[in-house]
């Protein structure tokens, strides 16, 4: 995913139309704004806008993206550190921590945040958060009135896993359920947050998320915090070990602040 596609989604979701937004807010021609809202879905999974003949109207997993400010959050943040030392060229990009990790590894990136993975080769890790998992569902689900969920109460429910291509995150949920002595079989995967929303609503799955998830979430879903021992996932930022670069030693001194928690 790339930020011009979070740019020309937000553009179209806050004017409400794709000719509005293509003409006045992008200045580009609208097949080709709608061609790229169609690969935006197509590399989430999920449907995010229904078009008709007067406009656009988001899904449910449309307005939970549409939520998802961290993008623009950290746009801004780095445009003021450009604006503090104006000599350095700061890119963006997303993706899969295992494909982070690899180009971390190959020197194609000074710096990552990312979730640990199991063979990080030549690369140093730095916390920066520890997220807890917290069970996610319908809000008229029948555990919604409860106060806190057992990994057994969820035994008989539609269960989703996260997929291969989040390993950090399925592994977190795996050895959860294994500590429990339950052994699961996830009758589908999801891919990300958005399509882990879509999936929820559509199929009322239960799942265990980050509990970051919870400002994503439209107010058909809910969330309740594990009952017991409470499984967690860090978020770190990592960096090849030989990289000496004045510039990614300026980073990590101000890693705090850029990412918006204590390091």
């Amino acid at each position: 995913m790339e930020l011009r596609h979070l740019r020309y989604f937000v553009a179209v979701a806050d004017a409400g139309s794709l000719t509005v937004a293509a003409e006045q807010k992008l200045h580009t021609s609208q097949p080709s704004l709608s061609r790229q809202i169609r690969d935006l879905e197509q590399e989430i999974g999920v449907q995010l806008m229904n078009r008709g003949a007067h406009g656009i109207e988001l899904t449910s997993a449309g307005k939970a993206f549409s939520n998802m400010h961290e993008w623009r959050c950290f746009k801004q943040r780095q445009q003021r550190k450009q604006g503090e030392f104006p000599g350095i060229e700061i890119r963006l990009s997303s993706d899969y921590s295992p494909a982070l990790a690899k180009a971390l590894m190959r020197r194609k990136l000074d710096a990552a945040f990312i979730r640990p993975e199991e063979h990080m080769g030549e690369l140093v890790c730095r916390r920066v958060r520890t997220d807890p998992l917290i069970f996610v569902f319908p809000s008229d689900h029948r555990l919604a009135s409860q106060v806190a969920v057992a990994p057994e109460e969820i035994v008989n429910e539609t269960f989703y896993f996260p997929s291969k291509a989040a390993p950090a995150v399925r592994r977190a949920v795996l050895e959860y359920f294994n500590r429990a002595g339950l052994d699961l079989k996830p009758e589908y995967e999801v891919h990300n947050v958005v399509h882990a929303i879509s999936m929820i609503t559509s199929m009322r799955a239960v799942m265990l998320l980050p509990a970051y998830t919870r400002r994503y979430l439209p107010e058909s879903i809910t969330t309740r915090p594990v009952k017991g021992e409470v499984p967690t996932l860090d978020l770190v930022i990592a960096y090849h070990k030989s990289n000496n670069s004045p510039i990614l030693k300026l980073l990590l001194s101000r890693v705090g602040k850029l990412a918006g928690a204590p390091s």
